[in-house]
């Protein structure tokens, strides 16, 4: 065993991309990240309003607020 090669061969590139099609994928690759971060805020910013209409109106765990900002109050429905 003492003579075998156990190293990993890690084959070496013999070709690339062109410096500017390294720069744009680089480009790119700063978007999707700044594009996550983005959504990760607006998250939170939704998150936010939610909880403020939640506690402006009183709203309970299974009632809701439409697209056309009606309140449906499940909670009402349930009690009676």
């Amino acid at each position: 065993m003492s003579g075998e090669n156990t190293s990993i061969d890690t084959p070496t590139p013999s070709e690339f991309i062109s410096e500017e099609d390294r720069h744009v994928l680089d480009l790119i690759k700063m978007k999707r990240a700044l594009a996550a971060s983005n959504v990760e805020k607006i998250d939170l910013q939704y998150n936010n309003i939610v909880l403020q209409l939640t506690i402006k109106y009183g709203l309970k765990e299974k009632d809701g607020i439409t697209e056309q900002g009606a309140i449906v109050r499940t909670s009402q429905v349930e009690g009676t």
